[in-house]
């Protein structure tokens, strides 16, 4: 930031003449612009140049400093007043103050009086700064000029430095517009609203930082527990160039961000956007060959198989987007929706937005083709028996020891969490967990009842349970008994019988 102008309006010359010289000696944030001899000259001035600040006299021909700051709180409200008089007009400071004047200093004037006036004035002023220059990057972010004197009194710097950080996924691609609405400041770093409340803009002056300093700066912004993506302009720019910078790197974003994996990327003028598309050709033949024959089980098995594939290549978010996108338009070509287009994109849309990992990516994704396979294929209806639903209890029995979960049934048997656990609730009346947790328990009693031997950390971990202390304190939930208590009733009805 430059130093603050400052006009003197004094008809003395040599009371204009101490006032520039305690002002150029003691006050080094401002200097003296113009100096004029009463209100109507001030007015002239004042519409071409616009001082931050007035210090002006009370009695002068014309028009008077009351007169004169009355015009000015009115027709200028960014432009700061101090008044000079003496004792005998205060009545007319009071005046002065009450249309708008900031401060007031009694004379005789000396540089303590001067610098006490200014010093408040100052703290104003520099609140004043930041108000304006985040009007002016709203409207630059926004395509809007500013007028040359209003960025070289605000913007003096000649060159900037540009940041862009987004946390997590891109916002949705149907509300994917841009329009800065905040800004905040930290020192001579300004920070902009992105498109979300997860993306934010760092822009800052290169006078006074080095490049290096600045991404360092950034760095301790940072306060993110999911991915993220930073990208830094080395090159540069003018702030008449903010916008066409701002919009190019932002598409640069977009074509950067991939779920999952942070990473912090450097821009370079001349970006093309455009992805250089592997053919995904094959992928669409198999996929049409497993919903013709209804190998919708296969289907799932490749894409799932496919998507790791993409995750180990980094492939970024646009790039899987089209490729899902591509392999629904495949997959719905036959559709019985009218709205399938819209519907399933919207669908689609939601899920990369709010994903934050690959595997998070990979079952939302399997388990929205398991809807449109019940949908518009009617392929669901062949899972919703009681005969598929025991072919799973009986499995779960059976492996009722391992370690298994909700996701590795669902890959055994080809159906989506969500349908699985529609099956649990509605043939079993219970989750999942806990018809688990009373399988191995059922398991556990058995053992106590054939197995008079084993110690109970040894029943624990031979019925699944890998935690002696969970294992009892489940048990005695369940039965009101500690395992060794119930252990030993059932070794005591042994021996009566």
């Amino acid at each position: 930031m430059g130093k603050y102008s400052v006009m003197i309006v004094e008809d003395e010359k040599q009371a204009s003449e101490h006032i520039c010289k305690i002002i150029q000696r003691r006050l080094l944030d401002f200097q003296v612009a113009n100096i004029a001899e009463n209100g109507q000259e001030a007015l002239a001035i004042i519409k071409n140049e616009q001082p931050d600040v007035v210090v002006t006299d009370i009695h002068m021909p014309l028009m008077n400093g009351v007169e004169l700051i009355s015009h000015i709180t009115e027709i200028y409200p960014e432009v700061l007043s101090i008044v000079i008089s003496g004792y005998q007009d205060f009545d007319s400071v009071k005046g002065a103050l009450t249309n708008g004047s900031l401060d007031y200093v009694l004379k005789p004037i000396s540089p303590a009086k001067i610098e006490k006036a200014f010093s408040s004035l100052q703290k104003k002023l520099e609140k004043l700064y930041e108000e304006k220059q985040n009007q002016l990057l709203i409207q630059l972010s926004r395509n809007l000029p500013i007028s040359i004197k209003n960025r070289e009194k605000y913007f003096p710097e000649d060159s900037f430095y540009l940041a862009i950080k987004r946390s997590g996924s891109l916002p949705s691609r149907f509300f994917r517009t841009f329009s800065v609405s905040q800004v905040a400041n930290i020192d001579k770093l300004m920070i902009l609203s992105g498109r979300d409340d997860q993306e934010s803009i760092y822009l800052i002056p290169t006078k006074h930082i080095s490049y290096l300093q600045f991404k360092n700066l950034i760095k301790e912004q940072l306060h993110t527990e999911t991915f993220s993506t930073i990208i830094f302009r080395k090159e540069t720019f003018h702030l008449t160039q903010f916008y066409p910078t701002l919009m190019e790197m932002i598409n640069f974003l977009d074509y950067t961000v991939t779920i999952g994996y942070s990473q912090e990327r450097e821009y370079s003028s001349g970006f093309s956007a455009k992805f250089s598309f592997p053919p995904i050709q094959k992928l669409l033949d198999r996929a049409e060959l497993y919903l013709r024959e209804n190998r919708f089980a296969d289907f799932k098995d490749d894409l799932s198989m496919t998507m790791r594939e993409w995750g180990e290549a980094k492939r970024p978010q646009l790039w899987v987007e089209n490729a899902i996108r591509e392999l629904f338009r495949s997959t719905l070509k036959g559709s019985r929706n009218s709205n399938f287009d819209f519907n399933y994109n919207f669908m689609l849309d939601n899920i990369f937005q709010g994903t934050e990992t690959l595997d998070e990516l990979e079952h939302k994704i399997l388990d929205l083709f398991a809807g449109i396979f019940r949908i518009e294929y009617g392929t669901f209806e062949k899972f919703d028996c009681p005969t598929f639903f025991q072919q799973v209890i009986t499995y779960l029995k059976k492996h009722c020891t391992d370690k298994i979960s909700m996701s590795d049934l669902c890959a055994i048997f080809g159906i989506s969490q969500t349908h699985m656990n529609m099956l649990f609730k509605k043939y079993a009346q219970t989750t999942f967990i806990k018809y688990l947790l009373n399988t191995r328990m059922e398991k556990a009693i058995d053992l106590m009842k054939t197995s008079e031997n084993l110690q109970i950390k040894d029943i624990a971990v031979l019925s699944g349970f890998n935690d002696q202390f969970y294992f009892s304190k489940l048990f005695h939930k369940e039965f009101g008994k500690t395992p060794s208590e119930y252990a030993q009733n059932k070794r005591l009805e042994g021996k009566t019988t």
